[in-house]
């Protein structure tokens, strides 16, 4: 990024978020809103199963490698 460009607070580097959860949706959140705009057979449906069925993956595996109390 040069140094006259400014990057939006609202934006964040989904790299330096300490839960790799948070940084996958942050990162496929603003995907989706890139494919809404450039893509005409983007289908919305679809992409909210893929993130579901992902979602649930690194859920299990974030809990199988570092197990924690849910109560």
């Amino acid at each position: 990024m040069s140094k006259t460009a400014k990057q939006s607070p609202a934006i964040e580097d989904p790299f330096k978020l300490i839960d790799p959860i948070e940084a996958f949706m942050s990162h496929a959140m603003r995907e989706m809103e890139r494919l809404q705009l450039t893509d005409p057979k983007f289908d919305q449906a679809l992409y909210d199963e893929a993130l579901e069925v992902v979602n649930q993956r690194l859920n299990q595996r974030l809990e199988t490698t570092h197990p924690y109390d849910h109560s």
